[in-house]
């Protein structure tokens, strides 16, 4: 009896451990569910940075030529631009050699204007003395009476004389002036409007530039092939830098208001 016992429990202690346990029940072990993580997609360097690509999108190619194309554009504008900084300080010292050059010609006009004028003045007062000597001899054979009346009209006369010799002079004086800065007004003015004329047309290249790009990037986004992705951040930076190319033409160039207002002042002084 002993034997069928122990034999019962062995074979009970079997079937509820079949593994043969310890009279421990093992628990069944809870599975983590693994996150559904996408492939990466595979990336493109362009331009010093990555792209990832995308099914259905624009042609790589197309778009590579189309970005590098407008980048060199942009880049012969910043040629331009510095070009145009450079003319704009030549144009400022021109600006200044021209006043010294102005000065330099007023100061000699005025010169020789005076010595004209002095000119004038002293062959009116060889007249004068002339006209009073020859009074006098005349007054030799006169009554004093007379000799009061010829002296008093000679005096008229000469005064009237060196009347006239002044005004003639400062006449003079008047033509020479206007004359030297009229001239300097014309070659300013001159300078000036041929740089105005450069700086309009590098703002009307950047203005077709910027067209062109809006153009052809409506065209590419009709296209089913092959996209970028971050494609908007590369039209982004060449737009930032068109845009920062574009204001040295869109407003008046700093030279330029300069110059303006030294033909300003010198159209005051005329």
């Amino acid at each position: 009896m002993e034997k069928k016992a122990g034999f019962l429990k062995r074979a009970i202690g079997f079937f509820i451990h079949p593994l043969g346990g310890k009279g421990k029940r093992e628990e069944p072990v809870e599975e983590i569910p693994v996150p559904n993580v996408p492939p990466e997609r595979p990336k493109r360097q362009l331009w010093g940075r990555e792209f990832s690509l995308v099914d259905e999108g624009l042609a790589e190619d197309q778009v590579v030529a189309f970005v590098e194309g407008l980048m060199a554009k942009c880049r012969g504008l910043e040629e331009q631009q510095r070009h145009f900084l450079s003319l704009g300080s030549l144009t400022e010292r021109a600006a200044i050699e021209a006043d010294r050059a102005a000065a330099g010609i007023k100061s000699r006009a005025k010169a020789e204007a005076e010595a004209e004028a002095a000119r004038i003045i002293a062959d009116a007062n060889q007249r004068v003395q002339q006209m009073i000597a020859e009074a006098k001899r005349n007054a030799q054979e006169a009554s004093r009476e007379e000799v009061q009346n010829i002296l008093q009209t000679a005096l008229r006369k000469a005064a009237i004389v060196e009347m006239q010799a002044k005004q003639q002079a400062q006449m003079f004086l008047l033509r020479s002036r206007d004359a030297i800065e009229g001239d300097l007004r014309e070659e300013v003015k001159e300078a000036y409007y041929r740089l105005l004329s450069s700086l309009h047309n590098v703002l009307g290249e950047g203005n077709r530039i910027e067209l062109e790009w809006k153009n052809k990037t409506s065209e590419l986004r009709k296209r089913d092939t092959f996209e970028l992705e971050g494609y908007e951040a590369v039209r982004s930076a060449l737009s930032a830098e068109i845009a920062r190319t574009s204001p040295l033409v869109s407003g008046e160039f700093e030279t330029g208001v300069e110059m303006a207002g030294w033909m300003g002042k010198t159209g005051e002084g005329g």
